[in-house]
Parts: structure tokens; C-alpha cells; sequence
């Protein structure tokens, strides 16, 4: 147990050495996360609750439909 304690703790906190098997293992599962993972994973917005999931999905739509969310109004002098 205290083993595999060990391990765990020199993963989390990358003590391994450049050039050994594990820092390699480690670099290859951080490539294979940014390359394989689906787009899709990345462009879910956070789940929100309630009125702030209602409003964000208010905002969304109206993203979506071409509308400005919000509009500021500039006067050049």
C-alpha cells in the first residue's frame, strides 16, 4: 500500500527524471489526453442551475440567432 502511496504521490508531483520510462509514460498519457480527447468535451459550457441557466441559455440563443448580447454604444470626438 505504501508503495503504491509512493507512486501516486511521484506521479502528482512529477518527480520523476527526464529520460526515465515513467517521465516518458507520463508525457505519452498528457499527448494522448490533448490528441485523442473529441472536441465536443472541450466546448460544453459548465452546468448552471436555476435563474443563472436559464439567462446563459437566453444569452446563448441569442448568440446563436445573430443578435448582440449586449451592445455599448462609442462616440469618437
Amino acid at each position: 500500500m505504501t508503495k503504491a502511496l509512493k507512486a501516486l504521490g511521484r506521479v502528482i508531483f512529477w518527480t520523476y527524471a527526464r529520460g526515465t520510462w515513467q517521465y516518458d509514460v507520463l508525457c505519452a498519457l498528457i499527448l494522448a489526453f490533448i490528441f485523442l480527447t473529441p472536441r465536443d468535451f472541450f466546448a460544453r459550457p459548465p452546468f448552471y442551475s436555476g435563474h443563472d441557466g436559464k439567462k446563459l441559455n437566453e444569452e446563448r440563443d441569442r448568440r446563436e440567432k445573430g443578435r448582440p448580447v449586449s451592445v455599448v454604444q462609442m462616440s469618437v470626438r
